[in-house]
């Protein structure tokens, strides 16, 4: 999940633009490696002085996440078109 302010959207779309994409490019890369996601929890648990996982308790959590690809994404946000829509309804079902 990504958060900004509204100000920030509006006044600095190349920067928007750039995590944006950069996000979805690491979120692509550590859902393709076995356990990438398992891993990066773990990781992000030390680095950021929460409690420490070990990796089935990272695995739970991976588990429970409802990850979405980018066309989900932008259907979420009414962002795709009709047609795009009704095939991430298809996806899901």
């Amino acid at each position: 999940m990504l958060v900004a302010q509204r100000e920030f959207l509006r006044d600095k779309p190349e920067i928007v633009k750039r995590v944006v994409e950069a996000y979805a490019r690491a979120a692509y890369r550590y859902a393709a490696e076995p356990d990438g996601m398992t891993k990066l929890v773990v990781e992000d648990a030390k680095q950021t002085g929460a409690e420490t996982l070990d990796t089935a308790q990272a695995k739970r959590i991976v588990e429970g996440i409802q990850w979405k690809n980018t066309l989900e994404n932008y259907a979420h946000f009414g962002l795709a078109s009709g047609a795009d829509q009704a095939d991430c309804r298809r996806w899901r079902t």
